[in-house]
């Protein structure tokens, strides 16, 4: 799965629950990036840094773990959906960081 396809799904779960309301403030407030974030990496055709998507795994697991310390089923569940994505974006990070080191290691 891609980080771009994870940053999909972290936008969508967090605006359902009401901590974004815009994809503007998803950059802003989970990536540590400007407004235009996702136009940018758009229209240069690259992916997420792995700065940006190791923010945004950091960020889940913060949270995570601060959900879990509430009794209630629901803060729970949603603890457990940010380990989730964190765990996604850990991978999509893992694979991208392979993809630079081995191109480099063939291009030698």
């Amino acid at each position: 799965m891609t980080a771009e396809m994870v940053f999909e799904e972290t936008y969508t779960l967090l605006n359902k629950i009401g901590v974004v309301d815009t994809k503007r403030e998803f950059c802003r407030d989970w990536l540590n990036r400007g407004d235009s974030y996702f136009r940018c990496l758009k229209h240069n055709q690259k992916p997420p840094s792995v700065s940006v998507i190791a923010v945004c795994s950091s960020k889940l697991k913060h949270y995570s773990e601060a959900l879990k310390q509430k009794a209630d089923s629901n803060s729970r569940k949603l603890a457990s959906d940010f380990d989730v994505l964190s765990a996604r974006l850990d991978s999509a990070m893992y694979q991208q960081s392979k993809h630079v080191w081995m191109t480099r290691m063939a291009e030698q």
